[in-house]
Formats: C-alpha cells, sequence, structure tokens
C-alpha cells in the first residue's frame, strides 16, 4: 500500500475516533430524544405568543367590522380623489377622523400579530435547531464506521482479483470519499426523519 492510501487510511480512523469522541461527549447532553424538545420556559413563551397572536386578530377582526360598519354610515357622502368622505359635511369629517384612527389601531394590531407569529415560528423551531449538531455527529460516525469497513474491505480484497491498491488508489479514494458524502446525507436525512415528531410536539 503506497504512501497516499496510508494517509487516507489514517485521515479515516481518526476521522471515525474523532466522530465517536465528540458524540460520546454529546450523549452526556442528550440523553433521550426528548433533550431536544422544548424547555418549559420555552414552552411558556411559546403559549405567550400564541395568546398574542389570537388576541391581535381577533381586535384586527373587529377594527375590520368598525371599519365597514363606518363605510356604510357614509354610503350616500361623496368622497374627493384621495377616497376620503367629502370634508363639507359633518358625519363625513366625523367618518374621516374615526376610520383614520381606526385604521392605525388595526395596523398596529395587525403588526402585533404578525411579530407573534413570527415569534411562536421561531419557538417551534428550536427543537429542530437543538437537535441538529447531534444529527450531524451521529450521521457523521456511522458513515465512518460503515466507511471505515468498506475501505479495508476494499484494500484487502483488491489483489485477491489481481488489482494493485497501490495503482488504483485514486479511484478507491475518490470512490470512497463520494460514498462517505452520499451515504452521511442519507442517514442525516433518516434521522431528522425519525426525529420529526419530536420536533412536532
Amino acid at each position: 500500500m503506497n504512501g497516499i492510501l496510508s494517509l487516507a487510511a489514517l485521515i479515516l480512523v481518526g476521522s471515525w475516533i474523532f466522530s465517536e469522541l465528540r458524540m460520546w461527549w454529546r450523549s452526556r447532553t442528550f440523553k433521550t430524544t426528548g433533550d431536544f424538545g422544548l424547555t418549559t420556559n420555552e414552552i411558556t413563551d411559546l403559549n405567550k405568543a400564541h395568546r398574542k397572536t389570537t388576541n391581535a386578530l381577533t381586535e384586527f377582526t373587529k377594527l375590520q367590522r368598525k371599519i365597514t360598519t363606518l363605510e356604510r354610515k357614509g354610503k350616500n357622502l361623496r368622497r374627493n380623489k384621495k377616497g376620503e368622505f367629502d370634508q363639507r359635511s359633518k358625519l363625513g369629517k366625523k367618518l374621516n377622523k374615526d376610520l383614520k384612527r381606526i385604521h392605525v389601531m388595526a395596523f398596529r394590531h395587525n403588526n402585533e400579530g404578525q411579530e407573534a407569529n413570527r415569534d411562536a415560528e421561531a419557538i417551534l423551531e428550536i427543537p429542530r435547531l437543538r437537535a441538529l449538531p447531534w444529527i450531524k455527529s451521529e450521521a457523521t460516525r456511522i458513515t465512518n464506521r460503515l466507511v471505515l469497513i468498506g475501505f479495508t474491505v476494499t484494500l484487502f480484497t483488491m489483489p485477491l482479483n489481481g488489482w494493485d491498491p497501490s495503482e488504483n488508489w485514486f479511484y478507491i479514494i475518490s470512490s470512497w470519499g463520494i460514498l462517505f458524502y452520499v451515504i452521511m446525507r442519507i442517514f442525516r436525512r433518516r434521522l431528522s426523519t425519525r426525529l420529526e415528531p419530536v420536533f412536532l410536539n
């Protein structure tokens, strides 16, 4: 086995040992899948965000109904180019003033609702973000194990078939390098799918 294959094997073994140690360390923090879930404080914040969203939507809906009612009151009044009621009418002045105030309030409640909804979505994303480093580490560890076994078997079986590994080092390393990436992506996807129920709770 030439120096390049020896170096590749050494890097692969080092990567495997590092991934095992890293997962051992992570397992001290995340002992069960439930550890990825929301904490008590995060659940409290989520409930607050949901309440704010609901309250803002309720207020916004009420204000929209008020706007509709005011628009009906002035249906027989003339309007200017801006779409406002004719200011020469006492009712028109009052309706314009009330509509402006209510539109401002509706705009504010709509913004508050959107902001609270974004906060809720951010909190719901926490379990996925919390689990992501673990998923990456676990996928890397599994991949290292499989590729290390496959790489070793390849080096020992090639001579049996009349192929010299030292002459085919480029194909061996590039093939297993591509397989490493593909296998790791597959396991990341599988682990994410298996943890999906945890992310949704």
